[in-house]
């Protein structure tokens, strides 16, 4: 745009000439002068045939599709991380190495870590802290773009990223010395090669590492391997070497430029030099490679040197990557904000009633919104990064300001004087930003002293336990041919394909023929909703949970009070006369959520979430309490049941164990494990159930509409997909599910259930017992036949058949079946979280606990191990989070001596860390308990059995756990041998040891008060 003093985008005077001095504004927005229009790379005014001025047309700057792009990336051998990791990322940020390879890391554990302050992130593996350790350094640029990381023992790993388009695979590995075993030679290379045969052959490949080979000068033999500009003399790991390039088709990028020799030596020491660290890649790129040398001159390892290699990729670019999304930020519902907030809902609230709840709804939603959106304002829609604490105060901003202002005019005119005034001020930034980052940690640390600061130390350990993982978000997924997908179109219609699959994947009218047609014999009287039933499903919502596609939350509600629920039972009633909900809340969006198993980039691992309306939700919660009055289920079920849960389920299956295992008798059990249960099961199912349930027809019109003209989407890291009908299933995160997935199995197994303990349900969780191998396979095929007449279907792969071999004599051979396929046989089955075993003991499942204790404190290490929070607060966070992990399924336990004392070895070391000790440091148990506020774990141990069997004792008769069949036999003669020790001679050496009397359990709060353990 030409400017004159007419003003920006006016025609110039006629006494204007068009070679004159004048400001040109560059396309970058820079400011420049220019001594003749004749420079400038257009032309300037121009005359027409008539004589009138013309200004050039702006040519509008067209963005290249596929732009190249230099990548560098490293192998260094460091010797140990350990006080050299800043120090290292220095190097590379001086070097400008995007991805470094590093080797004998020497550090423990398979996580990532967070290098604060540089943006860059190390992921590393290694299995001891005086050895071997590889890892993989990436910089602030492309670590957000991993997608999977693999790692094989302490010398091997995988970090998988994406680059636009392109994919890359870099390895990092080890390779064992010259004296080292064969063996250890043999498993790291059959390793490596395992590793590269998983990567498929349209992504890119890199291999840094220290191999410990000379492949030599010479290229002979392997000439398109080696490039004939190599160093030293080849050996037999260096044959190695080439021959597992050759054999995958890589080169070795150190041998194809001639280079100096201090360019070509990786490892020196004393008089000895070498080139044992290497950089390969596939054939296919070496176009792509433009030079790969040593740096010799840096000083943080003495021995090995850095070795870089430079590669330019055209790489097709991806408009939209991130679709920002604004949201209302709800986080302010609170104080005065609330306050103003409720008073202008009520004033211009339509509170008036309406004969369609459609119209209802739409004016209050787009009232609250309007009002929300004012009062607290809207979210830029950028991803929000993970901070330890928010100490962006006023200061820092106007600080951050400034220098951005002064960068803009020293952009504008690069004269001494904006130099000076851009570098004062970006000091004065970085001096503000470290004060203020200073003054919030040492706030922080003395608010966690404080019980109103104590929430936060659950908020630093799980935001420093995201940094430990390998990949925050899921970006790229696999197809059904198990390619990876990278681009954004074709990963979104990936997950609306699977989805849509999943939820319409089958025609159940043609499928599905029920036994007895509907009846209509359910209709009668139904009273109209009530405030009452509206106030107290208010009260049993959670807050503080993601909110459907209205972007309404329940705190809205909340905060309303009484003519809140006044005018939602207007809306519910006028619902329940219509039996019609508002189209709004038919819309959901759906959220996968990985399963913690199977490959991670396979939608088939993910189980997927909807996030519905809350409104909504609280309308379901009253149908379902009236559902829950008028209808009732057997006692095999123990899912979402009031008075049982997984603990008295998990107690009948112990103790049954435990009384066969006296009277010397097997036992069969086949757990079943129903294919997507709950997103297949049929419509017309559900509802012949609840007409068998004899609900009233209302409600079953009412729930009909429920699932009438739903649509979903799916939420990915690429922004939501298009919407889609669902069809079949019930809605996963819906508060209304549960319940109706109780009553569709009950009616549907109500015939073939048996009594309890030979059959019991949770859920989907279903086992089946019996005392012979025929009887259980017989029973097995019985629920196959009749679970799949109803839409149903059993995994053949995941249900799991275990034999308990109790009895002294007799051997009953021979597999159970199902539909024809050998059902898997186990010696341990992971049962509602505890571990079976076939021997009926529970050493596995004290061994699981240990380490489900340990996968928490590895989680919260990050806080646990930090000196500057205080003790008891660490106690604490060890009391509620760490210590019931390692205690769950305890009070069905009867633990001997060595139980026990694992319990307390694990314990005791956790608790030492905490303080900073070790057992060298002679710090006696009782200290370091006193310190942290913690009482024995074997205590605690006792107090949790004791609390259980108090909770038996008050039972009634008619309870499960008081079933005759687990009741000890009287008479029963033993056999040869020690007696085993059962849970009832547990119950009774605690009560001895702690002199309490039984009978004492009938009194609810005495027996509470009497076995209470206090804490230090």
């Amino acid at each position: 745009m030409v400017l004159n003093e007419q003003g920006p985008g006016r025609h110039p005077s006629s006494d204007a000439l068009p070679l004159d001095l004048e400001p040109v504004i560059s396309e970058q927005g820079s400011g420049r002068r220019i001594l003749s229009g004749a420079l400038h790379r257009r032309p300037g005014v121009v005359k027409n045939e008539q004589g009138s001025l013309h200004l050039p047309r702006r040519v509008r700057r067209v963005r290249k599709l596929v732009e190249p792009t230099r990548v560098r990336v490293g192998s260094w051998n460091v010797g140990s991380l350990t006080g050299k990791l800043r120090e290292i990322v220095d190097v590379a940020v001086r070097r400008r190495v995007n991805i470094l390879c590093v080797q004998e890391t020497k550090w423990k554990g398979q996580k990532a870590k967070e290098v604060e302050g540089t943006g860059f992130k190390l992921w590393y593996t290694g299995t001891a802290t005086n050895k071997n350790g590889v890892g993989v350094l990436i910089d602030k640029s492309l670590k957000d773009g991993v997608v999977d990381v693999k790692r094989v023992g302490d010398r091997i790993i995988l970090v998988k990223l994406v680059i636009g388009d392109l994919v890359l695979n870099v390895i990092s590995a080890y390779a064992p010395q010259v004296g080292l075993n064969e063996n250890s030679k043999r498993e790291f290379w059959e390793g490596l090669e395992d590793m590269v045969s998983s990567v498929p052959v349209g992504e890119k490949l890199f291999i840094g590492g220290d191999l410990n080979g000379h492949v030599g000068t010479s290229s002979t033999s392997f000439e398109g391997v080696h490039g004939g500009f190599g160093f030293g003399t080849r050996n037999q790991e260096g044959e190695e070497i080439l021959n597992f390039a050759l054999a995958y088709d890589m080169f070795i990028a150190n041998t194809f430029f001639k280079k100096r020799q201090s360019h070509l030596v990786t490892f020196s020491s004393g008089q000895h030099t070498s080139q044992i660290d290497f950089v390969l890649l596939r054939k296919e790129d070496r176009h792509a490679c433009l030079d790969c040398k040593v740096i010799p001159g840096e000083c943080v390892v003495t021995q090995h040197k850095l070795v870089v290699a430079d590669f330019r990729f055209k790489i097709r670019l991806q408009r939209n990557k991130h679709n920002k999304v604004t949201r209302t930020k709800w986080w302010k519902l609170k104080g005065d904000v609330a306050q103003t907030f409720k008073k202008r809902v009520i004033e211009e609230g339509p509170w008036a009633g309406e004969e369609d709840a459609n119209i209802m709804w739409r004016k209050m939603a787009t009232c609250i919104r309007k009002i929300a959106s004012e009062e607290f304002g809207l979210s830029q829609g950028n991803r929000r990064e993970v901070k330890d604490t928010w100490w962006w105060n006023e200061d820092v901003q106007k600080a951050i300001k400034e220098k951005k202002d002064c960068y803009k005019r020293l952009h504008h005119d690069k004269c001494a004087e904006n130099i000076e005034k851009y570098r004062i001020a970006k000091k004065s930034a970085k001096r503000a930003v470290s004060r203020a980052r200073g003054q919030a940690y040492d706030d922080l640390y003395q608010r966690l002293d404080t019980k109103q600061g104590e929430k936060d130390i659950y908020r630093m350990a799980k935001i420093r336990e995201r940094k430990t993982r390998d990949v925050n978000q899921v970006k790229c997924i696999k197809d059904e041919a198990n390619q990876l997908l990278v681009k954004s179109e074709e990963i979104k219609n990936r997950w609306k394909e699977y989805f849509n699959k999943l939820f319409n994947g089958g025609n159940e009218s043609a499928t599905i023929e029920l036994d007895e047609p509907f009846d209509d014999n359910n209709r009668g009287f139904v009273r109209r909703i009530q405030e009452y039933e509206v106030k107290e499903a208010l009260k049993r919502m959670k807050v503080g949970k993601a909110m459907g596609p209205d972007g309404i939350p329940i705190e809205v509600w909340r905060c309303l009070g009484d003519i809140a629920i006044v005018w939602l039972t207007k809306l519910f009633n006028t619902i329940f006369r219509a039996n019609r909900m508002p189209d709004e809340w038919r819309r959901s969006t759906l959220v996968p959520i990985f399963k913690n198993k199977g490959d991670v980039q396979s939608c088939t691992n993910y189980r997927g979430i909807k996030l519905m309306s809350h409104t909504m939700k609280l309308w379901e919660i009253v149908i379902e309490h009236r559902l829950r009055k008028m209808t009732s289920v057997t006692q095999n079920q123990f899912g979402f049941m009031p008075g049982r849960s997984t603990m008295e389920a998990i107690f009948l299956l112990r103790q049954l164990m435990e009384r066969f295992r006296e009277q010397k008798k097997d036992l069969h059990m086949v757990f079943i494990d129903l294919e997507k249960a709950y997103d297949k099961v049929p419509r017309s199912v559900m509802w012949w159930a609840l007409e068998k349930h004899k609900v009233a027809t209302k409600y079953i019109n009412l729930i009909k509409d429920m699932y009438t003209n739903v649509v979903t989407s799916v939420r990915t890291s690429d922004g939501d997909t298009d919407d889609f009908p669902i069809n079949i299933g019930l809605h996963q995160g819906s508060a209304l599910s549960p319940y109706l997935f109780a009553l569709v199995i009950d009616e549907v197994t109500r015939d073939i259930q048996g009594v309890l303990p030979w059959c019991m349900l949770f859920a989907d969780d279903v086992v089946l017992i019996e005392e012979s191998r025929s009887g259980v396979s017989q029973k097995l095929e019985l629920w196959r036949q009749t679970l799949e007449a109803k839409g149903f279907r059993l995994s053949r792969s995941k249900t799991e058949y275990m034999k308990c071999d109790f009895s002294a004599m007799g051997y009953e051979d021979g597999d159970v079946s199902l539909d024809g396929q050998v059902v898997p046989k186990k010696d341990t089955f992971r049962y509602l979280g505890s571990m079976l075993q076939k021997e009926g003991d529970i050493d596995e499942d004290v061994s699981h606990r240990i380490k489900a204790g340990w996968l928490k404190w590895r989680q919260a290490a990050g806080v646990l191990c930090d000196h500057r929070v205080p003790h008891k607060l660490k106690g604490k966070f060890y009391r509620t989070a760490i210590r019931p992990a390692m205690l769950y399924g305890a009070e069905c336990w009867s633990t001997k001596r060595r139980h026990v004392q694992q319990l307390s070895v694990a314990e005791m070391r956790m608790l030492r860390w905490i303080c900073g000790h070790t057992r060298r440091d002679r710090v006696r148990n009782d200290d370091i308990r006193e310190r942290v506020g913690v009482a024995p774990i074997e205590e605690k141990l006792m107090q949790h059995r004791l609390r259980w069997f108090g909770h038996i004792q008050r039972r009634p008769e008619e309870a499960p756990v008081h079933i005759g069949i687990i009741r000890r036999p009287e008479n029963v003669k033993r056999g040869r041998g020690r007696p085993t020790l059962t849970w009832t001679e547990a119950v009774k050496r605690d009560l001895k040891e702690w002199n309490i009397d039984k009978e004492l359990a009938a009194d609810r709060k005495g027996w509470k008060c009497a076995i209470h353990v206090p804490e230090p």
